[in-house]
């Protein structure tokens, strides 16, 4: 009989230590770069080699990508499909792994049966949206095998994934809960996390290293005001839309568009396109979308010109003379007072409020800050001074 073998990491103590203490259903809060995703995926191959199925469960598609990779590459030696449209991988063995993004449905997972659900990067995750695709959704998935749970990530102020750590560290004896600083990973050097100490702003070294739950920090975008499609304004609106673009397919960032209309005063999002494409792949449609403007800077500059060349897109620029922080802060001032809103219940919403909550406006903490460039660009072209303008307003306005 051939024998099949698979390499994993081997758990460093503070792992083995959860390891050990786990329960049924599982709570780790940890800091940065602690090795969450590596101890998740091994605790999903036991179940997978016994023949069952499991799934994982990752804000969007950002944040699976990276370990659908790694699965694929751990678990080579016993898949026997790989379906990468439907994040689908079939073991030798009979054990299934679903991958699910939580950004498009609230209904992840319904119709499944899973023995092992992971649940990454939780806290990300609009604390409202998690606890209906927990309670409604994933739950109902862990029935028939009595299956389990893992929800981890660096914590995000306030929320459900807090309210789920603080039933772990309760007396309720199905539940379990850990708090880890980055230290706890051996691999991580002392002498790298202090650095970051010292660079970083008291709470943000508090929230990202050592993993508390800092309720003052995080906000500079508040939970969102939502509006109801059905009475999105009709007429007597001004339509733009705010772009960030991405310098190459390749890079870590992504390419966003974000459309909206203001109607007395309020900004009204009505689309998102996201993607990580050459601009070739966007430019189209780009063209399509109302009063694109842009803030530009470096390479962006080339871009610009490109799409305009081109591509006609009638793209009108501002150069990036401040970070993103002092960018964003217009319009973050305006989406706390609930003057830019959310249609409730779309897709495009939970995606936006995720990457809005999360943003703090350091690159050295904000893992993704594409949207909300988006929507300070959106901002600005629809109640900035340029907007003021009389020949600009005329455009805006367009045919409406």
């Amino acid at each position: 009989m051939q024998k099949l073998r698979l390499e994993l990491q081997r758990p460093h103590p503070a792992q083995q230590e959860i390891i050990n203490e786990a329960k049924r259903f599982n709570v780790l809060v940890c800091g940065r770069r602690f090795g969450k995703t590596a101890l998740l995926i091994d605790r999903m191959v036991p179940v997978l080699l016994a023949g069952k199925p499991a799934a994982w469960f990752a804000p969007n598609e950002k944040y699976f990508d990276e370990v659908w990779r790694e699965a694929k590459r751990l678990l080579a030696p016993v898949v026997t499909r790989s379906d990468s449209q439907k994040k689908r991988l079939e073991l030798v063995t009979g054990g299934v792994l679903d991958f699910w993004t939580l950004h498009n449905t609230d209904d992840p997972g319904r119709g499944r049966k899973y023995a092992l659900v992971a649940v990454d990067e939780a806290a990300i995750v609009p604390s409202e949206r998690l606890r209906r695709q927990w309670t409604e959704a994933i739950r109902p998935t862990l029935t028939d095998f009595q299956g389990g749970a893992w929800f981890a990530s660096t914590p995000k102020g306030k929320g459900f994934f807090e309210e789920l750590f603080q039933r772990g560290v309760s007396d309720d004896e199905d539940w379990m809960a850990w708090q880890k600083p980055t230290t706890a990973n051996p691999f991580i050097s002392p002498v790298e996390v202090e650095a970051a100490r010292i660079d970083l702003p008291v709470m943000v070294f508090h929230q990202e290293y050592l993993a508390e739950f800092i309720h003052e920090f995080g906000a500079v975008f508040k939970p969102a005001t939502y509006y109801d499609p059905l009475g999105l304004p009709r007429d007597g609106y001004r339509e733009a839309t705010g772009a960030d673009f991405a310098y190459t397919s390749k890079a870590g960032d992504w390419t966003v568009f974000i459309t909206g209309r203001v109607h007395e005063g309020v900004i009204y999002i009505t689309d998102l396109y996201r993607a990580q494409a050459e601009a070739t792949v966007w430019a189209a449609r780009l063209k399509q979308a109302p009063n694109p403007f842009a803030f530009i800077g470096g390479q962006e500059s080339g871009i610009a010109a490109f799409l305009r060349k081109d591509y006609g897109v009638r793209l009108r620029t501002e150069r990036a003379v401040t970070d993103k922080l002092a960018r964003a802060m217009p319009a973050a001032a305006a989406w706390n007072r609930g003057e830019i809103r959310l249609p409730k219940g779309a897709p495009i919403t939970t995606e936006i409020e995720g990457e809005a909550l999360a943003f703090t406006g350091d690159p050295r903490v904000d893992a993704h800050d594409d949207i909300v460039d988006a929507i300070a660009a959106l901002h600005h072209a629809l109640l900035g001074k340029e907007a003021s303008n009389p020949d600009v307003a005329r455009a805006l306005a367009g045919r409406y």
